[in-house]
């Protein structure tokens, strides 16, 4: 069970949601394609966290996510699409 407080979204800076942004792009990209149509069609909604659109995005994204662990608990497979990005992000941040 997952519990989602979208107004906590509310208290979090610019450059944070973002990063959330970018981890529901990146489930669209390697998991889901309608997500990904999902974030691309109602970008400014989404930015603005609309109630509608950013329900649909995270909720989306969470179930998602839980779907790969639950297929890959100790990390031995599919769960290693989950880390997509992260090398070259290490690269950049460093």
């Amino acid at each position: 069970r997952v519990v989602i407080d979208l107004e906590l979204l509310r208290s979090l800076s610019e450059r944070e949601v973002v990063e959330g942004l970018a981890e529901a792009v990146k489930m669209g990209c390697i998991r889901h394609a309608p997500l990904f149509d999902l974030l691309e069609g109602r970008v400014e909604e989404v930015k603005a966290l609309q109630p509608d659109a950013i329900e649909q995005v995270v909720t989306e994204a969470v179930r998602l996510k839980a779907e790969v662990v639950a297929l890959d608990e100790k990390e031995g497979g599919v769960r290693s699409t989950l880390n997509f990005g992260h090398t070259i992000g290490h690269a950049i941040e460093g």
